[in-house]
Order: structure tokens, then C-alpha cells, then sequence
């Protein structure tokens, strides 16, 4: 189980937070939160796709710009 900074019994956790993403307490479902400067940090390229019977793709791309 992950411990790090907004895991699901991380205090940062307010009512306010709660309420502006699908939060799901002790969900075990793969869902995570992340820091955006943790986010640049971290990685370098990532994906995001939606998968409908009626697909296109789109593809968009975002170069990490701080010498990483």
C-alpha cells in the first residue's frame, strides 16, 4: 500500500480536496494523486487514452522544459 504524500489517510485529505476528485478511501484500485512538481519530477513523457466504440486518436505531448 502506498504511504507517501496523498495517500488515502494523508491529512492533506480536507473536505474541499475530497470533493473536487472521485476520492475513494481505502479503494485498493490503482487510483493515485500526485504533486505536480512531483509529477515534472517524475516523469518524463506519459499517456492518456479513452478507449470508445467509436474511437479517434489524439495525441499530445508536453517536454518536460526544466533541463531534466
Amino acid at each position: 500500500m502506498y504511504t507517501g504524500p496523498w495517500n488515502d489517510a494523508d491529512s492533506k485529505w480536507t473536505a474541499a480536496f475530497k470533493a473536487q476528485v472521485p476520492y475513494a478511501k481505502d479503494a485498493n484500485d490503482g487510483g493515485f494523486y500526485i504533486d505536480v512538481s512531483d509529477f515534472v519530477n517524475g516523469f518524463t513523457y506519459f499517456s492518456v487514452n479513452y478507449v470508445h466504440d467509436n474511437w479517434a486518436h489524439s495525441k499530445y505531448e508536453v517536454l518536460n522544459d526544466n533541463g531534466a
